[in-house]
């Protein structure tokens, strides 16, 4: 009687781990083939537009130099422009 109680709690517990591990498997994989949806990676402009991109950019406000590279990694021609003062607005 113990040895089945111990077999099938073996069993129960083979139910429970098998689905949490091929979920997370899966889980992995995906983060390996999206990275602009995971808020750690860092921003590649040659990837597609991922739920963590805006988020991103924005981050860049403070940072022009890297702005920059990253347009230039890109291949993306940008062309500056002077800053604009137009009084009590923001330039």
């Amino acid at each position: 009687m113990t040895e089945s109680r111990g077999l099938r709690r073996l069993a129960i517990a083979a139910l429970i781990a098998v689905p949490i591990g091929a979920g997370t498997l899966a889980a992995i994989d995906y983060a390996r083939r999206h990275p602009e949806n995971l808020p750690w990676t860092e921003l590649d402009l040659n990837r597609p537009i991922g739920a963590f991109t805006g988020g991103k950019l924005a981050a860049l406000r403070d940072e022009p130099g890297l702005c920059q590279q990253l347009l230039a990694d890109a291949s993306i021609a940008v062309t500056a422009l002077p800053p604009r003062d137009d009084g009590a607005q923001c330039t």
